[in-house]
């Protein structure tokens, strides 16, 4: 559920409103110009030899955001038709949709990734690998949390003790 927390921020509607309109060449250009200051700017944040340069990138970037804030806003009152339809509202919900519906086939993936790389980790005769088999699934199911923390006991102790694991889980 957090996965879906992070995902649908306010940030997911700005840059809708954002990207529903393309702007002149010069705008265009400036929104790549931008993303290079903005890495610039993340940059010059890490020493403070950059100081006087993030001062200036900042500038940049404020006065950039506030440009293309006036234009979409200006858009928008000018053409209101164009941005509130059903068409736009289906074009805003069609990912966070496809979001929802795909999450549990990742996950899905997820917990059949982990559970390959365990059992490939097991090194033992096959009678002992099928039993140990079985206690990994009992005990994790599909919970990628107790999936993780197998694969990392195997990963430091090896096999050596994961019966002992779950005996004392």
């Amino acid at each position: 559920m957090s996965l879906i927390k992070d995902k649908f921020k306010f940030i997911v509607i700005i840059e809708f409103v954002f990207s529903f309109w393309t702007f002149n060449i010069f705008v265009e250009i400036g929104v790549g110009l931008l993303m290079m200051l903005i890495l610039s700017l993340i940059t010059a944040d890490t020493k403070e030899e950059f100081l006087s340069i993030r001062k200036f990138y900042k500038l940049v970037t404020i006065t950039f955001g506030v440009a293309v804030i006036f234009l979409v806003v200006n858009n928008i009152v000018k053409n209101p038709n164009d941005f509130f339809s059903i068409e736009t509202l289906k074009e805003f919900i069609l990912p966070i949709f496809l979001l929802i519906v795909l999450l549990p086939v990742f996950y899905g993936l997820a917990v059949y990734n982990l559970y390959e790389n365990i059992f490939l980790k097991l090194r033992i005769d096959i009678l002992e690998k099928k039993k140990m088999k079985k206690s990994v699934i009992k005990y994790c199911n599909i919970n990628l949390n107790k999936l993780d923390i197998v694969y990392k006991f195997i990963m430091k102790n090896g096999q050596r003790d994961l019966e002992q694991f779950f005996y004392n889980q």
